[in-house]
């Protein structure tokens, strides 16, 4: 039998993220703001999301 689904993503580590926060520089954690900044607002991203509710 073919399963077409994709295969999962790995769920991420969240008490190992916060952890990781913890230690960055004030420049990091800007730097990292900004690339979440631009990836909310990617329209590839919005395209994705909107034709997965459709």
């Amino acid at each position: 039998m073919n399963n077409s689904n994709p295969p999962a993503k790995p769920t991420m580590d969240y008490a190992q993220l916060l952890e990781a926060l913890n230690r960055a520089s004030t420049f990091d954690l800007f730097r990292l703001n900004a690339m979440i900044d631009r990836e909310l607002e990617s329209s590839e991203r919005i395209g994705r999301i909107k034709a997965a509710l459709t």
